[in-house]
């Protein structure tokens, strides 16, 4: 079925709650033109009843806090129960006061690396939450994610490691032939401050761009003042469907990620969206921006623009993707199991079906959790392709044997 604009209607098998529906709505901040539709929406949802601990479970779960907190102060101030308040500021207190200590330390990285000559893009974090709502404590974020030239990863390793940092994946000593593989299988290593407890992910490529293409997304940042320090950070486009790769790519799990969305899909757009559905076709990501669009038009109710919803109707997978990632939005914990890794591949294969099956299907062959299991000289690197079931059957079952775990 389609709703009035032509485009498919939220499948009639779903039961959004009241809890869920009141999370979405109050996961972004309304442009004025969408303000009152949203405080009319959640002043209904509060007045039809609300079970409030669920509710709480779902912010932590979904990790909008501050957002939350703000909106249904702003609109529904008086209509929610006193504790409730008390312990969303709690928690919207606790990630400002994350963010303002990310945005200190992104700074000071960015001098150090700036120092070096090392080009650095802040990914996310602090920086979209400048972006999108003029605040870096508004939308949280667990760690600084940074984007460096491949060229420049011994350098910036070395160079986290001067600053406090101390890598934890891979988190051991790396043969050359494991490097390679990481070099190419995976994009990016996990640090931690030993003093102040903050985590950086240093991330040296994208599975979005091409090496010449990521030539093209370094040539096209735009530069932002922090602090008395210039920041690079992406372009519109760039960004956009950075962050649509990324949440369909984790099936939405976060409504944090798809309130990106819904704010830049919200936001106008003087030039049009010619440039972004070019950009769109060139990176494989029609199926995932029609996903994301699709998605914010059935949880926010934000009017789509006429290019994109085309989009959702040519691309006959929007329903079907998008059906998948709500299911994932709704379930309370991150969808696991033993055969995850199986299925999420045939996911993205659908998602994004021009990219080389040969990457996944590398790393459903070698997984970099075996080489600190056995780490098998360079010499005998292909044992972790035939090990890989011994590996998994060691990682599912018997690492987690009783009997095992006495001895």
């Amino acid at each position: 079925m389609a709703d009035l604009t032509g485009l498919p209607q939220l499948p009639s098998h779903f039961r959004l709650t009241p809890e869920f529906k009141l999370l979405a709505a109050c996961s972004w901040i309304a442009p004025p033109a969408l303000e009152q539709a949203q405080a009319e929406r959640i002043t209904s949802l509060c007045a039809a009843g609300i079970d409030w601990a669920h509710f709480i479970s779902l912010v932590d779960r979904h990790r909008v806090p501050a957002l939350a907190y703000t909106v249904l102060h702003r609109h529904a101030c008086g209509r929610f129960p006193d504790d409730t308040r008390d312990r969303l500021k709690e928690r919207s207190d606790q990630a400002r006061k994350q963010a303002l200590l990310h945005a200190a330390e992104l700074v000071r990285l960015s001098r150090i690396f700036a120092e070096q000559g090392i080009g650095m893009v802040p990914l996310k974090g602090v920086i979209l939450s400048l972006q999108l709502f003029g605040d870096p404590g508004t939308r949280q974020s667990k760690d600084i994610d940074l984007l460096i030239r491949p060229e420049d990863l011994v350098r910036a390793d070395r160079l986290l490691a001067t600053a406090g940092y101390r890598c934890i994946f891979p988190g051991f000593e790396l043969t050359a032939s494991q490097m390679d593989y990481l070099g190419t299988g995976i994009h990016h290593f996990e640090y931690i401050h030993g003093e102040r407890g903050i985590n950086v992910e240093l991330h040296w490529r994208s599975n979005l761009w091409t090496s010449q293409q990521a030539a093209g997304v370094w040539r096209r940042c735009r530069q932002i003042d922090r602090m008395g320090v210039a920041v690079a950070c992406l372009d519109d486009d760039n960004l956009l469907l950075y962050l649509c790769d990324h949440g369909a790519s984790h099936k939405w799990f976060r409504i944090k990620w798809l309130s990106d969305i819904a704010m830049m899909l919200a936001q106008d757009r003087p030039d049009g969206w010619d440039s972004l559905l070019a950009m769109a076709d060139c990176l494989g990501l029609r199926r995932a921006l029609a996903q994301a669009a699709l998605l914010v038009r059935w949880l926010y109710d934000i009017p789509l623009p006429d290019q994109l919803s085309r989009l959702i109707v040519e691309e006959k997978t929007s329903v079907v993707l998008s059906t998948a990632a709500l299911t994932g939005l709704q379930n309370h914990i991150a969808t696991g199991g033993r055969f995850e890794g199986v299925r999420h591949a045939f996911y993205l294969m659908r998602l994004k079906p021009s990219q080389p099956y040969g990457m996944l299907l590398k790393g459903m062959l070698i997984c970099p959790a075996d080489f600190k299991i056995v780490p098998l000289p360079d010499s005998l690197f292909w044992l972790y392709i035939p090990l890989r079931p011994v590996f998994w059957l060691w990682r599912n079952y018997l690492k987690k044997s009783p009997a095992k775990s006495d001895h």
